[in-house]
């Protein structure tokens, strides 16, 4: 059996807060291979968006984040300088965040992101498959198969 394409044991991430430390993330374990689909599904605050941050490394200076293991195509996360993690980061690994529309992924620029979604809903609108209000959990699911499309290897929808 091949080794996994992300491999996460025991991870653990906390927050320092003036009352203490705060661990919002506590002992997760997964294992994503090739041309697997993960979801990821938990109650609101349960620490879904706070554990795929933290694979991607983009948590604030107050989080602490450790694991046994965190490896990504055999590249050790744990260990990895800000530029490897850059070249790594919204090629291979993504997030689609609930709200889409509203939101900004911080691996793209802002212009990016506002040129791609306008390319997106011109070209449906001008396709007349955009109905007047786009629904959110509609805009998700093509962003999601968009992001398939472009071949991105692990998306992280939180």
């Amino acid at each position: 059996m091949p080794a996994p394409l992300l491999e996460i044991r025991g991870l653990r991430v906390s927050f320092a807060t003036r009352g203490g430390e705060f661990v919002a993330v506590d002992g997760i374990d997964l294992n994503v291979a090739a041309n697997e689909t993960l979801a990821i599904v938990g109650e609101s605050g349960s620490g879904k968006s706070v554990a795929m941050l933290a694979i991607m490394g983009l948590l604030p200076w107050t989080a602490t984040v450790s694991a046994e293991r965190m490896s990504f195509d055999g590249h050790d996360l744990r260990t990895l300088t800000k530029k490897q993690r850059r070249a790594i980061i919204g090629r291979d690994i993504t997030m689609i965040f609930q709200e889409p529309i509203s939101s900004l992924n911080p691996c793209f620029t802002v212009g990016y992101q506002v040129g791609e979604t306008l390319e997106l809903i011109l070209a449906a609108a001008w396709k007349s498959k955009l109905p007047p209000r786009v629904d959110g959990g509609i805009f998700r699911a093509k962003l999601c198969r968009i992001v398939h499309v472009l071949m991105l290897r692990v998306v992280a929808v939180a």
